[in-house]
């Protein structure tokens, strides 16, 4: 309990869209979710990230982190009438994937 506050701890924001844990960043740039894996201290526990975009929607991304250096495991959600795009992505040790949010039909 105390191991996944600190990770929350952790990833506050660096900037105004910006989140840096270790050496992976999530950045979130309109309507897409930009994620750069880089070397972190793995957890068993998701690290969940909620964001405003510039629209006014919430989406949550959750990472889950592999041990060592291997992928890591994005997972986006948009509100209700958006979809992610895909929906999930594996990006590699020292890779960058991007997921983007549209309009439910628009895809």
């Amino acid at each position: 309990m105390i191991r996944a506050l600190l990770l929350s701890l952790l990833a506050l924001p660096a900037a105004a869209d910006e989140y840096r844990f270790g050496g992976s960043v999530l950045t979130f740039d309109g309507r897409e979710v930009v994620f750069t894996n880089g070397e972190t201290l793995a957890s068993q526990f998701p690290v969940d990230f909620f964001r405003d975009l510039t629209d006014g929607i919430t989406v949550r991304a959750v990472i889950m982190q592999g041990l060592g250096q291997v992928p890591d495991t994005v997972h986006v959600i948009p509100p209700p009438g958006y979809i992610a795009v895909p929906e999930t992505l594996t990006v590699e040790e020292y890779g960058r994937g991007v997921i983007v949010i549209v309009l439910e039909g628009m895809s």
